[in-house]
């Protein structure tokens, strides 16, 4: 068993830096047991956690002041990495294992995990592995927090609302999403509502106008478009399947109505009538099919999950990784809202402090001043249930505290997993400490309606019912600040709840039955970014676009939320982004009144662009202030000009820079003609093709030998014989290609296989070159294929494509053809701008240099250097004259080293600029 655990030593991403184990990972108790009772070629599904795990402290540092977009994109690409390199050797022994084994083998990146199967002798190899942490057991009963007696019942970004039509089911208005659609106007536009649970119906017609739509997916096509491991998932995923249908479910379709459900049918369901569901199914037996989810919900851009699916204590979960996928989940900027479950009358299966079910176990993201033992925080809102009929919280609701601890030591000596330190952080024992209070809000759940499977409707209770009520208000709440951090969210869901059973937060109702209204007014944003528009007429080549060595006017317009008028109002405007500097990052705005929209002061925000960063995508950061308010937004604009670019286009009616080799060939090497079609013996099947592809006028395409037009037409006639054949193409590419898609037509004949095949691949060096499609035994006949090269090389200005055709020496019938080959994509096209210099000396060195028209001018210049006799300089005055030797009048002054003169008092004509730069002790 392992004694002490790893972490990143030193900077995060350098996964380099990870301390490495030489102990044995720890095989669980649970596990163990398992592996004696299997036979010797029994596979069991299990999880390997890796000794690798980030420090959340240090995680959350990184990504505090970053907005949600590169939050969660940091997270991803953090975690991944840190997966794919702590699990490289562990992966590459899998693979090394008997080949017609069922492995299954998923990477579960949020927890550093690997699911798979294995024997038991093949597990106990696994184990010794370095960086191992332990091997756990993949089973465990997830349920469903409805109650066993519940009655049964028989594409998104619709933008309507309810319909005005139906009726408002009495919970969704005593929670106050109506007042929230009707007095604010928001109604979860935007906003994408992960549901983890059985599956969506998504042909219920309140419904159907809400599913997410995975935009980077191609419907129907057996591709994995977007690059994401899971093929045509344009809707979400039905992970214990492992296909793109989930929407097997009556427990996920009775959620989603909850959420999102808008009355088409009649009855409105859902707190947030136009928020998009995603739908993933977890309905089987598989804890590392919900971290699977988590991660798929991460990655693809949910802002909410709901989750009212549970593993219970009887299950003897393994808390530790379930507290690693929700602290993934808090970096991430994702409010996990799970049902609390419900074991509140049956505490003799799950005693108190693990009658929370986990993952609602976890710690909320904000901690509440009750909490007078403060840990680590996480990412979940555990909801308990309230009965609609009587205003009280149902008997079976579960009831808290949950704990963090060493459980063997203090609950269970037979607990199959160990509880690493830091996870300690909110003991009970045994009722000596107070815990972790749960759960942390209620809502209705008992008594309730929602949609079900069909066009229907049903009764719907548990905390399963709960739980989406509450991701529905958070849905309102994240349209109203779309950058509210799952802190803010939570702390306003607790803070606004309505008080229920004993003072403050309690293990009962937790802080209280949610009050939407007020939840969403107190994240609500007062002013708000509307937009933005970019200036480089004075100082760049003046297209309205950002390009490289510009000096660019940045003007925001923002609009108040409020019923007060704001004389106090100014914006921070920043960047993370590499080669972008900002010189004035505060601006002022005028007074902005109620419900009115305001620009910035002059000279608002200047930015410059370095040289070198074309086709970067600068992510720019506004903090809007006013009284004790603080409100942020984002916006973005890449550098250059995103254009459609076409760098092959061959239908081969002439040469075109295509070039053969015959190669070891001793016949039928690619040539360029009029294909001349060769039947098979004693058949009508075409061995290789009578006509090219292209349509109209064209004829002739690339073909190996050819079928002679007035000599013998034996099958072997003219075909590859011993050797290969090559078609390469001419050079192609561009700078910052985004996108580069190939398409061709080909043709493959070969009858036996055994060594002879048919190649397309690519290279971006000339030497190494990727398989695009490998064919070895194919019946011939004109197929078209597709492919996103940009998954498969790194674009560059030196690409290639080649066809290669093999007969391996049998004695077979080898036939290719290439026609109507296009590599289509786009690009990032920058008219780079080189400021003007102006004569040298200068009084502040030889680096000065202006742009611009008439008076509106921009001066720039380097630092001044510091010596013995000159001080950092603190100050820079500018003043101006009209001759060169004239008089010089003060035009301004700046703190930075770019000064914009846009006095609009001055004529246009010829100015001179003296620049001086000062410090606190006078001129230098």
């Amino acid at each position: 068993m392992l004694t002490a655990r790893t972490w990143f030593c030193g900077m995060l991403l350098c996964v380099s830096l990870l301390c490495a184990s030489a102990n044995a990972g720890e095989i669980t108790p649970r596990l163990a047991r398992a592996m004696d009772s299997a036979a010797p070629d029994e596979s069991l599904r299990v999880v390997v956690l890796m000794e690798a795990y980030p420090e959340q402290r240090l995680l959350l540092d990184q990504v505090r002041k970053m907005n949600r977009r590169d939050r969660r994109k940091h997270v991803v690409s953090t975690l991944k990495t840190t997966a794919e390199q702590t699990q490289a050797t562990l992966r590459a022994r899998i693979l090394a294992l008997d080949a017609d084994a069922p492995r299954r083998v998923r990477v579960l990146w949020g927890i550093n995990g690997l699911a798979f199967e294995a024997t038991a002798a093949e597990i106990e190899q696994l184990a010794l592995i370095p960086g191992v942490h332990s091997v756990i057991l993949d089973y465990g009963r997830p349920h469903p927090g409805s109650d066993p007696d519940h009655v049964e019942g028989p594409t998104g970004g619709d933008a309507s609302g309810p319909n005005p039509t139906a009726t408002v089911r009495p919970d969704v208005i005593a929670m106050g999403a109506q007042d929230v659609w009707n007095m604010l106007g928001y109604t979860g536009n935007g906003v994408i509502v992960a549901v983890v649970d059985t599956g969506i119906d998504r042909t219920h017609p309140d419904l159907a106008d809400h599913i997410w739509t995975n935009l980077g997916e191609v419907a129907n096509n057996a591709i994995d478009d977007d690059g994401n491991g899971y093929v045509d998932d344009t809707w979400g995923w039905e992970f214990c399947l492992d296909n793109n249908d989930p929407s097997g479910g009556q427990h996920g379709t009775q959620v989603a109505g909850q959420v999102a459900g808008d009355g088409t049918n009649g009855q409105v369901t859902g707190m947030a009538p136009d928020a998009e569901l995603m739908s993933l199914g977890i309905d089987c037996d598989i804890p590392s099919i919900g971290w699977e989810a988590s991660d798929y919900a991460i990655a693809q851009g949910a802002h909410v999950i709901t989750q009212s699916y549970s593993w219970w204590w009887t299950d003897q979960p393994d808390y530790e990784a379930f507290r690693r996928q929700t602290d993934t989940e808090l970096a991430a900027g994702v409010l996990h809202v799970n049902s609390a479950g419900n074991g509140g009358t049956i505490l003799s299966e799950r005693p108190i402090p693990y009658n929370i079910s986990a993952p609602s176990g976890s710690p909320a993201p904000w901690s509440h001043p009750d909490q007078t033992i403060v840990g680590g925080v996480s990412s979940v809102i555990a909801v308990g249930n309230i009965s609609f009929s009587n205003d009280l919280i149902a008997p079976s609701s579960s009831i808290g505290p949950a704990a963090w601890e060493d459980i063997i030591a203090n609950t269970d000596p037979d607990y199959p997993h160990t509880m690493p330190l830091e996870f300690q952080d909110y003991p009970y024992m045994n009722g000596a400490q107070m815990g972790l209070i749960k759960p942390d809000v209620s809502a209705y759940g008992n008594g309730t309606t929602t949609t079900c499977p069909g066009s229907s409707y049903c009764g719907f209770s548990g905390t399963s019912s709960a739980a989406p009520h509450v991701s529905g208000a958070v849905a309102l709440m994240l349209q109203a600040n779309p950058e509210a951090t799952p802190a803010e969210l939570a702390e306003a869901l607790m803070t606004t709840a309505e008080h229920r059973g004993t003072p403050g937060k309690n293990n009962l109702y937790g802080s209280g039955l949610v009050q939407t209204l007020a939840a969403v007014q107190s994240v609500e944003s007062g002013v708000v970014y509307v937009s933005h528009t970019f200036d480089d007429s004075i100082a760049g080549n003046g297209d309205l676009a950002l390009d490289p060595g510009e000096t660019v006017q940045i003007q925001v317009t923002v609009e108040s939320r409020t019923d007060v008028t704001l004389d106090d109002l100014e914006a921070i405007l920043t960047t993370r982004t590499p080669g972008v500097t900002i010189h004035n990052q505060r601006s002022t705005f005028p007074s902005l009144t109620p419900a009115a929209t305001v620009l910035t002061d002059a000279p608002h925000f200047w930015v410059s662009l370095d040289p070198t960063a074309c086709a970067t995508i600068v992510t720019f950061d506004l903090e809007l202030r006013y009284g004790d308010s603080v409100r942020r937004g984002s916006f973005s604009q890449r550098i250059g000009d995103e254009e459609p670019i076409a760098l092959l286009d061959a239908d081969f009616e002439s040469a075109a820079g295509w070039s053969a080799d015959p190669g070891t060939t001793s016949r039928g090497a690619f040539v360029r003609e009029d294909p001349i079609g060769v039947f098979l013996d004693g058949t009508s099947t075409l061995g290789n093709p009578e006509d090219d592809t292209t349509p109209g006028a064209g004829d002739t395409c690339w073909v190996t030998g050819n079928g002679e037009l007035n000599g013998p037409k034996n099958q072997d006639n003219n075909d590859v014989d011993d050797g290969t054949t090559t078609l390469t193409s001419p050079v192609f590419g561009a700078p910052h290609i985004l996108a580069l898609d190939l398409s061709y037509d080909r043709w493959y004949y070969d009858n036996a296989g055994g060594g002879d095949s048919f190649f397309a691949e690519i290279t971006n060096d000339g030497s190494n070159w990727t398989t695009v499609e490998q064919l070895v035994v194919s019946s011939g006949g004109w197929g078209n294929q597709v492919a996103d090269l940009l998954l498969l090389v790194t674009p560059s200005e030196t690409m290639q494509l080649r066809f290669r055709v093999t007969d391996g020496g049998s004695d077979s019938t080898v036939e290719g053809a290439v026609d109507e080959v296009h590599v289509d994509g786009m690009w990032v096209n920058c008219q780079d701008y080189t400021p003007v210099v102006l004569q040298s000396p200068n009084p502040v060195g030889d680096t000065l240099t202006a742009n611009g028209v008439g008076t509106h001018v921009t001066l720039s210049w380097q630092t001044p250097p510091t010596d013995g006799g000159h001080d950092a300089a603190t100050l820079y005055r500018i003043d101006r004259a009209t001759v060169a030797n004239g008089t010089f009048d003060s035009a301004g002054s700046t703190t930075t080293t770019v000064w914009h003169d846009i006095d609009a008092t001055v004529a246009p004509g010829i100015y001179f600029y003296l620049v001086t730069a000062e410090n606190s002790g006078g001129s230098e």
